[in-house]
């Protein structure tokens, strides 16, 4: 073998990276990298959801533009009491043959501690069967209807018996005959009347039961006469929550036909922008957050008999 000039060899050295440790290398990396990954995508989510929920809080309170601003006032009629059924009503004869037997019934009654109880034989026929004077005088003018608790001894029909209602004592000539509804044998019914025409009925001095049909021997109990008050307006305030946003008040109905509603309604404004009145879009134009306004809704109940 030759030698090199000078005796000796050299050795070249190769040093290197394997396959294993480039594998563990990569891996650290990826592993680092998912870690920093997953780290910012929950972050942000976090963050998104945040703003997502202020964005939908701030949507709730821009559709929330009015607000209620003090109480709700209402005015109208209060109840007028007839006949609590508490005091014995007066017969009224028939001829010389047959009157009424009129107690007030302490066990069979609706409320408070008696009703009227009005027995009628066989010989009593269609004319009133019995009255109760008013201790003062009763103003109905501004009510539509009256309300009790009746029972009769068998099935009726409407119009078989009827309230009456009178200006005079002993119910000798009444303004109105009023129609009871249907009444099923013994059992107590609470009725609602429509009056047709309150116009007269200002000071009214006598209640009374009229048989219309003659059904034979009968017995009928009646409580708690009152002549149903109500609400004929109502005044509310309200408030813009956002500014430039207009104060809308919709129409009332009566689509449950209730007999409450047939409305007409004004409005008064401390705002000095314009005002519209009337129930096609009633608003106060655009006002702004410190502006209050006043809205009156009145109405004139529709007459009902059930």
């Amino acid at each position: 073998m030759k030698l090199p000039k000078g005796g000796f060899r050299l050795v070249g050295q190769e040093r290197g990276v394997t396959g294993l440790e480039t594998a563990v290398i990569l891996i650290a990396f990826v592993v680092v990298a998912s870690v920093f990954a997953f780290t910012v995508l929950s972050t942000g989510i976090f963050s998104a959801e945040r703003g997502k929920e202020t964005i939908h809080a701030g949507l709730t309170g821009a559709r929330s533009s009015m607000e209620l601003k003090g109480s709700i006032v209402s005015n109208g009629t209060a109840d007028q009491t007839l006949s609590d059924g508490d005091s014995v009503w007066t017969a009224n004869l028939f001829g010389a043959t047959s009157t009424p037997t009129v107690t007030a019934e302490t066990t069979d009654k609706k409320e408070e501690t008696g009703s009227a109880d009005i027995v009628m034989d066989a010989a009593f026929t269609t004319q009133l069967a019995a009255y109760i004077n008013l201790s003062a005088t009763i103003n109905l003018s501004a009510i539509d209807s009256i309300k009790l608790w009746a029972k009769w001894s068998t099935l009726t029909a409407s119009g078989d018996i009827e309230i009456v209602v009178d200006d005079t004592t002993g119910c000798g000539s009444p303004l109105e005959n009023i129609d009871i509804p249907v009444l099923i044998a013994d059992a107590w019914t609470n009725v609602t009347l429509a009056i047709s025409d309150n116009s007269d009925m200002t000071a009214i001095k006598c209640v009374g039961f009229y048989l219309a049909v003659d059904s034979g021997a009968q017995t009928v109990n009646l409580d708690s006469i009152v002549g149903q008050g109500q609400a004929t307006s109502l005044l509310i305030t309200l408030a813009n929550a956002l500014e430039g946003e207009p104060i809308d008040v919709s129409e009332p109905g009566d689509s449950d036909a209730n007999g409450l509603w047939t409305p007409t309604a004004t409005t008064h404004s401390s705002s000095p922008t314009r005002t519209r009145t009337g129930w096609s879009g009633m608003s106060t134009g655009r006002t702004r957050s410190s502006v209050k306004t006043t809205v009156t809704i009145s109405w004139s109940p529709a007459k009902k008999s059930s």
